[in-house]
């Protein structure tokens, strides 16, 4: 199924249609992507929801040979109308995230734990409208979030889910150029209870996350999502 966005004037759709060939272009390299895009029949926007930059809401599904990706796309399209700085607006929020999962394909992706977790994280980016600013500043940020479908053993005794945003992957790019300047590319990260706890332990909670960071990354495609993987702490 297809997203269109609103109705854009001539400059617009022109950097509308010059970031949608960067991102496709890029996630083309990525793996298989699926033809139609997973999108919402009725726009979260139009019922109380965060807005999107074009209001047009999406996802790319794309396959890799031992696993599964999936990506926003929209969060970086232009704004219409434009705000305050119309240069920025160009990259709209100026990421989309995404997350990959480890093992087969699901069979019903878009009810799965999978799509909600990329889902609420593009949601809560679209809410806060400077996520880009705060991974320049941290590097790598945390949520909580009540992921539905998830195991038992991987949400807290109160139901919530924690996820790192923002590990560096190396088999995904950082980033993708657009004639209007870079996206960044934010991977979504399951963590296990016991790293919640670990990152929650003290006041440092920057340290704490910081260390989590760390020792994902340091292991094979550590920003992949698997449910069979190991807590990185005791």
């Amino acid at each position: 199924m297809a997203a269109e966005p609103a109705r854009l004037d001539c400059d617009t759709l022109a950097d509308f249609e010059a970031a949608a060939a960067a991102r496709d272009a890029c996630y083309a390299l990525l793996g298989e992507v699926e033809p139609d895009v997973l999108a919402p029949l009725v726009n979260p926007a139009l019922v109380g929801g965060p807005a999107w930059p074009a209001m047009r809401q999406a996802w790319n599904v794309i396959h890799r040979p031992d696993s599964t990706l999936l990506v926003s796309n929209g969060l970086s399209d232009p704004f219409e109308p434009a705000r305050a700085d119309p240069q920025a607006d160009r990259l709209g929020f100026g990421v989309e995230v995404y997350a990959e999962m480890r093992g087969q394909r699901l069979q019903d992706l878009a009810r799965s734990w999978f799509f909600d977790l990329v889902y609420q994280v593009s949601q809560n980016v679209a809410h806060h409208g400077q996520f880009q600013r705060l991974i320049e500043r941290h590097g790598v940020l945390s949520m909580l979030l009540e992921v539905k479908g998830l195991p038992q053993h991987w949400v807290s005794p109160e139901g919530m889910a924690g996820m790192l945003i923002g590990l560096d992957a190396g088999s995904v790019p950082a980033s993708f150029d657009t004639a209007k300047g870079p996206v960044r590319l934010l991977a979504v990260t399951l963590l296990h209870p016991r790293e919640v706890a670990f990152m929650e332990r003290s006041a440092d909670i920057l340290g704490n996350r910081r260390t989590l960071a760390e020792r994902l990354s340091a292991l094979p495609g550590g920003h992949i999502n698997d449910l069979a993987r190991e807590p990185v702490v005791d």
